[in-house]
């Protein structure tokens, strides 16, 4: 909306009708004051710059109040995911991710899922899930420094005890030489940006040609709460690619919904 109320005062033009600014301006106000954003209006103008003026100061309120209904859409979201469950077992999986993870199993086909952060151990169930789903005969390997007992058990889930930081010490060379392709890495522990990167380099050298990565709740920037997290997950995807071209952002997840509409921003990578 923003972008059709910008080009629609250009439009107008040096020579715009006065009449038709006030109007324009009366609407936009009108339009404010039932989102709920306080604002004055201005009762007479007499000339066209102070009209134009007026205008740009409502465009400005009027982003402010998109702005903050967008936070609150946003918080709205982030509520329903810390509530959401699978099978009983909470899950905290945003309504985007549902969506986008059965796509990307679908088209990866993965035998291997490696998650980082087990949590409950719901989300390694539903993954374990949609591969069979999907017609696959894989492994799903779930990883956390605590390791979850959940109530619902699958025979293709390993949960083991690990660091993110220290990744190396659970995912040896010989583990990591009995997986199945292709694989694909969920990265959904600390949040942090020091954590992340570290996944992240960590299994740069192991992912192959068409494999993913999935780095989970780069939200929290668009939430405001990144420096909780020492920069979180937009951080470290930033500061990663900047030294790994090798790796992209898959546009065809992570805008499917519009541009970054998920709670993975720039989160869905893929080794070219």
């Amino acid at each position: 909306m923003n972008g059709r109320l910008g080009a629609s005062v250009k439009e107008r033009g040096a020579n715009a009708d006065i009449q038709g600014m006030k109007a324009y301006a009366a609407r936009l106000a009108c339009l404010l004051i039932l989102v709920g954003f306080p604002i004055s209006v201005w009762a007479q103008d007499s000339d066209e710059a102070g009209s134009r003026t007026k205008i740009l100061a409502l465009e400005h309120a009027w982003n402010q109040a998109e702005t903050f209904n967008d936070l609150k859409a946003l918080d709205s979201i982030q509520h329903g995911t810390l509530r959401y469950s699978y099978r009983g077992i909470s899950m905290l999986k945003n309504p985007f991710e549902i969506a986008l993870y059965q796509v990307l199993f679908w088209q990866v086909k993965p035998r291997t899922v490696i998650e980082i952060g087990s949590y409950l151990g719901a989300s390694a169930i539903w993954f374990a899930d949609m591969m069979r789903n999907c017609d696959v005969n894989g492994t799903v390997i779930s990883i956390d420094i605590k390791v979850p007992t959940p109530a619902e058990q699958r025979e293709n889930v390993r949960f083991l005890e690990g660091d993110a930081n220290a990744l190396d010490t659970v995912l040896t060379p010989a583990i990591l030489a009995t997986l199945e392709r292709p694989l694909v890495v969920i990265e959904d522990s600390t949040h942090t940006a020091e954590t992340t990167l570290a996944v992240l380099k960590f299994f740069a050298p192991i992912l192959r040609s068409g494999e993913y990565i999935v780095i989970e709740d780069g939200v929290v920037s668009d939430l405001g709460r990144a420096h909780r997290f020492n920069g979180g997950p937009g951080l470290a995807i930033s500061q990663f690619l900047s030294a790994h071209p090798e790796f992209e952002i898959d546009a065809g997840f992570c805008d499917r919904y519009g541009h970054n509409f998920t709670g993975n921003p720039n989160g869905y990578l893929r080794r070219s």
